[in-house]
Parts: structure tokens; C-alpha cells; sequence
């Protein structure tokens, strides 16, 4: 029979992993959805320039076509695939036209559906170009943390680290307390404990304000684990 200890460590173990796997998942929703109303607020007050509101109002059209199909992306649905594709098409030519914000988004919705399909590569490709789009945008820092969660999904730790860190330091990021959180999680995966422990307290440092109370929060339990296990 398994003694306790070696029980107690496999559910330890099972719990570490499950814990990682809920942490790993992509940036979406809120900040689009406040984006885009700020976008809606500003064409109904009349402060964008002509070409700027057409721009966005073709963002809103593909917007809505990427919703209607988002549910059938990645599950093999032959009869959805060509309406994916032409999507995925329309989106790379808008978001070639487009710069800021715009273009950041379009390059973003991207990402999705790769990610969505498990094209890690091209995933991490097109959220690169979204944060490039968007660099003065509130795009930018979510677009390194998808990037960086496509580049560990694909196997390469280092390279999400490093856009996990572009992430936090966006100058506008609202994602940097979560990007930094998961230096420290990747850190702590690799083995490197020490570095691990310097990004968790990185996260409650430098994150003191309510929007990093959730990631200050889960830091500070990670490094009580690290603590007992010494």
C-alpha cells in the first residue's frame, strides 16, 4: 500500500496541476467589450475623423461575424470551416489596413481562432502583431500575455517568460499583476524556485491597488507553499 506521505504529495501534485491549468488560459472578454463601448461612445460623439469611424464600424461588422461563429472554432465543425476560414482571411486584410486599435483588434481575433485551433505558432504570430498595432493602446499589454501563454502552450517556457515580462511592463498594460503572476508560475513549473519566488513578490510589490488584489492574493499562497517545502 502507498503510505500517507507519498498519497498526501500525488494529491499535492494533482492540485499544483490543476491549480497551473486554470492560470493558463488566454486574456478575453472585459477589455474588449469596454473597448469597444468607448469606440461606440466617441463615433456617436463625433471625435473620430471619417476614416476612423468607417474603420471601426468594419471592426464592429467582423466583430460580429467572429461572435456568431467563436462556439464552432476548433471543433471540427466541417459545416462552419469555410465561414472560419473567409473570417480568418477578412480579419489578416483589415488588420493590414488598420493601425491602433483597429488593427490591434483585428490581429487579436486572430490569435483567437488559431488559439481556439491549437495553432499555437500562429497564435503567438498574430497576437505579436496585435501588441505592434496597438503598442499605445490598452491592446498591448493582453496582446503579450496571449502571446506568451501561445509560446508555452507550444512548448517554448522561455520565450512566454519574456513576453509575460513585456506584458507587465506594457507603459498602458491593465494585465501587468496577472503577466507577472505568471512569470512567477512558469518560473516555479521550471524548477527555478528562487526566481519564482522573486516574481510572486514582484506581483504583491509593485500591484498594490485593488485591480492586483485577486493576483497579490494567490502570490502570496504560492509563496507559502514554496516556504513549506523547502
Amino acid at each position: 500500500m502507498e503510505s500517507e506521505n507519498t498519497v498526501a504529495k500525488q494529491e499535492t501534485t494533482r492540485s499544483f496541476a490543476d491549480f497551473l491549468q486554470q492560470k493558463r488560459k488566454l486574456f478575453a472578454g472585459l477589455l474588449a467589450a469596454v473597448i469597444g463601448a468607448i469606440a461606440v461612445f466617441f463615433i456617436a460623439a463625433g471625435v473620430l475623423d471619417a476614416d476612423t469611424k468607417k474603420k471601426l464600424a468594419a471592426l464592429e461588422g467582423l466583430i460580429e461575424r467572429y461572435d456568431q461563429l467563436a462556439d464552432l472554432i476548433g471543433n471540427e465543425a466541417d459545416d462552419a470551416a469555410s465561414g472560419i476560414e473567409t473570417l480568418r482571411g477578412d480579419l489578416e486584410a483589415f488588420a493590414e489596413g488598420a493601425g491602433g486599435y483597429a488593427g490591434a483588434k483585428a490581429w487579436s481575433l486572430v490569435g483567437n481562432i488559431y488559439a481556439k485551433e491549437k495553432k499555437w505558432a500562429d497564435a503567438e504570430n498574430a497576437f505579436e502583431q496585435s501588441a505592434q498595432k496597438g503598442a499605445k493602446t490598452h491592446l498591448s499589454g493582453p496582446s503579450l500575455f496571449n502571446a506568451g501563454i501561445a509560446a508555452e502552450e507550444g512548448g517554448n517556457a522561455a520565450k512566454a517568460i519574456d513576453y509575460f515580462t513585456r506584458s507587465a511592463d506594457a507603459p498602458t498594460s491593465v494585465i501587468g499583476a496577472r503577466a507577472q503572476f505568471s512569470i512567477g508560475r512558469l518560473q516555479e513549473t521550471q524548477g527555478d524556485r528562487e526566481a519564482a519566488r522573486l516574481a510572486y513578490r514582484k506581483v504583491i510589490e509593485d500591484y498594490p491597488d485593488y485591480s492586483g488584489e485577486t493576483w497579490r492574493n494567490l502570490a502570496q499562497s504560492r509563496l507559502i507553499v514554496l516556504d513549506e517545502n523547502e
